[in-house]
């Protein structure tokens, strides 16, 4: 009995011991003022660089977008955004919190070019309705050291990420330097300069062609038979064009592209030293660029400028046959292409004249043969609607089955490089579309 009293008596106290033992915090601090305390940390993070913050902002409906922020210790902050030349140099100054949700979030929560990227209505920044360009004003913070905030965002998952800016950029934006930077390349990329070409020290030729925030970059295969190509959106700093990766090619790597104001010209810098861009006719022929730099002629409802009355009038006709044997509008004519495959598929969409929102699409298949200075279009099958519309389409494809074709970049002084197609046979006959990826 005396043991079992003794053990009981040394469990009681060994109980109570461990008891004392996890009653005890690891902290000095309570959660409530840990959690304080982080916060007031990134707080002091985000207003203690004196040049403010260079951001990169990554909308899932969009290429970049490049904001400058600088915080102040009253939870104010000012901000500009390349959205515009003219958002670029208006600085918006606006409210932003830090708080502790599923992680530390910091908010800004009143209104600012933030909150214009994510409006949901397409009229203010584009976008689709509903969503805009699926972007965000809350951001959780992912990583945070004393020059780089790795954030992104609550609602779309968007990416960020801050840097310390320099004096130099911050001056840039105050100054307006960035807006009219923006102003001033838009007016130069203007047609007819949007394709460009820059020779690496190699003596390898690079083409770019630079239309809206998208800059294409092209270089000539080994075999010279294909054109690969890199589709690169781009945002503006204070330096020029600024890529959200670094464009690289046999090793030498670039992820800005200067601007010269006094010069009015691009040059890029490689190995610490100066490349200019020069603007100028594409460097290479076009069709050896479907099916890597683009995929398809997309020909709307109305032809682009630069096509010919003969194919005007038969576009016109094949539209109005469609309408009247199909009961169907026409809604667009893609020529989608590849040179890696040597085929072509038109695809015609069109939606029934009795409700628009019943479409459809038809696709007609071709072979290519392509000799490296025209096109020979072979027909070889094609869908259910296919066969369907093919009848009514023969206004336009007599001349697509028979003629050779050449293909061609048009620079159109109101679209921007178009591509055109002219045939060899009917040289009356040609037409130019929009150029796809």
């Amino acid at each position: 009995m005396n043991k079992i009293l003794f053990l009981m008596i040394a469990t009681a106290l060994l109980l109570a011991g461990c008891k004392k033992d996890y009653d005890k915090s690891v902290f000095d601090q309570s959660a409530q003022d840990r959690t304080q305390q982080m916060l007031q940390n990134y707080q002091a993070t985000l207003t203690s660089s004196p040049y403010g913050w260079l951001t990169y902002i990554f909308p899932a409906g969009a290429g970049p977008v490049t904001f400058y922020f600088k915080f102040d210790t009253t939870n104010r902050v000012v901000n500009y955004c390349d959205i515009s030349a003219s958002a670029a140099k208006t600085p918006l100054e606006s409210s932003y919190r830090l708080q502790s949700l599923q992680t530390t979030t910091l908010i800004f929560d009143t209104y600012s070019y933030l909150h214009i990227l994510a409006d949901p209505n397409p009229n203010v920044a584009g976008g689709t309705a509903g969503q805009g360009l699926k972007s965000d004003f809350e951001y959780y913070l992912n990583s945070v050291t004393d020059d780089t905030i790795k954030m992104v965002g609550v609602k779309n998952n968007v990416q960020a990420v801050m840097m310390r800016a320099t004096a130099a950029q911050a001056d840039a934006f105050a100054t307006g330097k960035v807006g009219g930077m923006i102003t001033d390349i838009y007016t130069y990329i203007t047609a007819p300069n949007s394709s460009f070409h820059f020779t690496l020290p190699d003596s390898t030729l690079i083409g770019i062609d630079i239309s809206g925030r998208l800059a294409t970059f092209k270089v000539l295969s080994p075999d010279g038979k294909t054109v690969q190509g890199l589709n690169v959106p781009f945002s503006f700093n204070d330096v020029g064009l600024h890529l959200p990766a670094a464009f690289v090619y046999n090793g030498k790597a670039m992820q800005d592209i200067y601007w010269d104001k006094a010069n009015g010209i691009f040059f890029i810098m490689l190995d610490g030293k100066r490349i200019n861009i020069y603007p100028g006719a594409p460097l290479f022929p076009l069709y050896p660029s479907f099916g890597s730099v683009y995929n398809r002629i997309y020909v709307t409802e109305t032809p682009s400028d630069g096509s010919s009355t003969s194919f005007a009038t038969a576009y016109q006709q094949m539209i109005a046959s469609i309408k009247s044997s199909l009961q169907s509008n026409l809604f667009d004519m893609n020529f989608v292409m590849s040179a890696l495959t040597n085929k072509m598929s038109i695809v015609v969409r069109a939606k029934a004249v009795s409700n628009a929102n019943i479409a459809y699409t038809s696709t007609i298949n071709y072979k290519i043969t392509y000799d490296g200075t025209k096109l020979k279009f072979t027909y070889q099958s094609a869908d259910q609607n296919g066969l369907a519309i093919y009848p009514y389409m023969q206004s336009v494809l007599n001349y697509i089955n028979n003629d050779n074709f050449k293909l061609e970049y048009y620079q159109s002084p109101t679209q921007g490089l178009l591509g055109r197609m002219t045939s060899l046979d009917h040289g009356d006959f040609y037409f130019t579309g929009i150029l796809s990826q």
